[in-house]
């Protein structure tokens, strides 16, 4: 697989994230369950905010090179493509794992409004960033909107990061899914493309490891609060991407180029994995194997990390079945 026109700094991070992805969601496979152990997991949430800086640099360097007339099209296309893939892996879900128990209605409703399965909502957001991108191009591009947007984000992080209980219901059920809480990351990654982000050291990228603490630290005070909107989630998953996005040469020079393959074919099928790995942990979980382990912390992540690799192998090996019989650009 050819690599030289990549970025290998964004399939280390898109790599890195999905990894993470697969951990939070399979935890509970093999690993005893507690505060601890929980917020290590919570050391992986940078991956969202990554991925759509991510999703945001590539998007407004196509987005960009278009004129007027052709950017239409192709949010309509891209759009599209993604209410397919959304409406396709929806129905696979519903049909393979609903909850009889409840009526039809709220099945569906379930799973065709992001609740149907762990990182469902990640597409919904999606929608919303495509629909709006002009509109935060246009305030990203208006220094005093600019300035204006980001104020009432960081109040919103606070907020919810720390003084949940001061929101209203309508507004805790919202949840992450409001396009408001990623604008941040869509901000960053236009800056990105256009030349306007500041060199930032890449010792910051270990910033992600506050992010554990925090959640500790809120735990330990009974402060409830959405696993990604909180300051310092947004502010380290930031200086993670970014600074790693800035050396991309020493990233290349210092990685071997088997590991250039190995990151970019997995960073190239991250929505493989992204779409599969719910599938198979659900079928996993059914073996109650969490009732015949009891591991240490350290053993957790341990038995953790190697459950992730086992289910992400597999969602490989499913995605290159679909390869094989001409399905994957169809449903992925």
């Amino acid at each position: 697989m050819e690599t030289v026109n990549r970025s290998i700094s964004a399939d280390l991070i898109k790599t890195i994230s999905i990894f993470g992805a697969v951990f939070i969601h399979s935890f509970g496979i093999l690993c005893n369950l507690s505060n601890f152990s929980i917020d290590i997991t919570h050391m992986f949430r940078f991956g969202v905010p990554a991925f759509l800086v991510l999703w945001a640099y590539f998007f407004e360097t196509s987005y960009n090179r278009k004129n007027k007339s052709e950017r239409f099209t192709y949010l309509t296309q891209r759009f599209t493509h993604l209410f397919k893939v959304y409406i396709i892996w929806s129905a696979v879900y519903f049909i393979a794992i609903a909850n009889w128990d409840v009526s039809f209605l709220k099945n569906i409703t379930m799973y065709f409004a992001g609740f149907g399965f762990s990182g469902q909502y990640f597409l919904i957001i999606l929608f919303q960033l495509l629909l709006v991108h002009p509109l935060l191009r246009y305030l990203y591009f208006n220094k005093t909107l600019r300035i204006i947007t980001i104020l009432i984000i960081a109040v919103l992080y606070i907020l919810y990061g720390y003084f949940e209980f001061l929101l209203p219901n309508i507004l805790l059920k919202i949840g992450e899914r409001a396009f408001l809480f990623w604008i941040p990351s869509v901000f960053v990654g236009i800056a990105m493309v256009h030349g306007k982000m500041i060199k930032i050291p890449l010792v910051m990228a270990v910033s992600i490891l506050l992010i554990p603490l925090e959640s500790s630290i809120l735990h330990q005070f009974n402060y409830h609060h959405f696993n990604h909107i909180t300051p310092i989630v947004l502010i380290s998953s930031i200086l993670f991407c970014v600074s790693i996005m800035q050396k991309e040469h020493l990233i290349k020079t210092k990685l071997k180029k088997v590991s250039h393959r190995v990151l970019t074919y997995i960073a190239t099928h991250t929505i493989v994995i992204f779409i599969l790995n719910p599938m198979i942990i659900v079928f996993l979980l059914k073996f109650n194997f969490f009732n015949y382990f009891h591991f240490s912390y350290l053993e957790n992540l341990i038995a953790g990390s190697v459950m992730t690799i086992i289910i992400t192998f597999f969602c490989l090996a499913v995605g290159e079945f679909f390869q094989k019989i001409g399905l994957e650009k169809i449903v992925f």
